[in-house]
C-alpha cells in the first residue's frame, strides 16, 4: 500500500485530493491545523479507514516535529505541500510585518522543514515524489497582496532547490503553478479552475516513471487574464 501525506485538507484541492487517493488504495496522513473539520470531511467524503488525520500548523516548529516524530519510519511515496495562507490584502500597513511573517512561515519555512524532516521517509519508496503547490501570485504579480505574492514565489525557489537537492536521493520534486481554483463556494472569482484538474495533475505526476522528473507544470484555465 503507497503512503501519502497532505497538508491543508480542509478545502479546496487537499480536501479534493484526499478524497482521490482514497479511492485509490493509498493510506493517507490528512493534516490541517483544524483537525474537527476533517472529521467531518471524512464522513461527508467517504474516506476509508486508511486516511489518518492529523493536526499540524506549518508556522509552528513543533507541531511540524511532532507530526514526524509520529510517522518518521514510514515509507513515503508522495507528499504534498498544499497548505497555505497569509493572503490579507494588507489595509494596514502597521501588520505588514507580521502578516509577512506568518505567510514566511506557513508558505516556505514550514513546507521546507517538513520536507527535509521526512526525506528518509521519502527515500526508502520505490518512486518517491514531492509536490510543491506554487501559485500563479509568485510569478504574476499584483498589487495589494505582497506577502502572498512573495511568499509564492519563494515556494517556486525552494522546489527547484529542494529538486538540486534531493537529485542524488532519488527523490523527485515538482512544483506545480496553479492559476484561480475554485477551492470554495464563495469564491467570486468566476474565472477559475476545478480543484479536480489540480488533483488529475498531481496524480500524473505521482505516476511517472522514477527515472523521469517533471519539474514544473503551470495551468490556467482557457482564458486567463494574464493572455488578455
Amino acid at each position: 500500500m503507497k503512503t501519502a501525506l497532505v497538508t491543508g485538507t480542509k478545502l479546496g484541492v487537499g480536501n479534493a485530493l484526499v478524497t482521490e487517493l482514497s479511492r485509490r488504495g493509498y493510506r493517507v496522513i490528512a493534516t490541517s491545523r483544524d483537525p474537527n473539520y476533517l472529521i467531518k470531511n471524512k464522513e461527508k467524503n467517504g474516506w476509508g479507514e486508511e486516511v489518518l488525520i492529523e493536526q499540524l500548523d506549518l508556522s509552528d516548529i513543533d507541531s511540524i516535529e511532532r507530526l514526524h516524530s509520529k510517522y518518521k519510519d514510514i515509507d513515503l511515496d508522495l507528499l504534498i505541500n498544499n497548505a497555505a495562507g497569509g493572503s490579507y490584502y494588507e489595509s494596514n500597513p502597521e501588520g505588514l510585518f507580521k502578516t509577512f511573517e506568518y505567510a514566511s512561515l506557513l508558505n516556505v519555512a514550514g513546507p521546507a522543514h517538513l520536507t527535509k524532516l521526512f526525506l528518509n521517509s521519502l527515500k526508502r519508496s520505490e518512486n518517491p515524489t514531492v509536490v510543491m503547490i506554487s501559485s500563479f501570485a509568485g510569478k504574476y504579480f499584483y498589487a495589494g497582496d505582497i506577502t502572498y505574492c512573495v511568499s509564492k514565489s519563494a515556494v517556486s525557489a525552494m522546489a527547484e532547490v529542494l529538486r538540486i537537492e534531493f537529485m542524488h536521493s532519488n527523490v523527485k520534486v515538482t512544483e506545480i503553478r496553479p492559476a484561480s481554483i475554485n477551492t470554495r463556494p464563495d469564491n467570486p472569482n468566476i474565472n477559475h479552475m476545478d480543484t479536480g484538474n489540480v488533483v488529475d495533475a498531481i496524480m500524473w505526476v505521482s505516476e511517472v516513471p522514477k527515472s523521469c522528473n517533471i519539474d514544473l507544470i503551470e495551468m490556467s484555465p482557457i482564458f486567463c487574464k494574464k493572455y488578455s
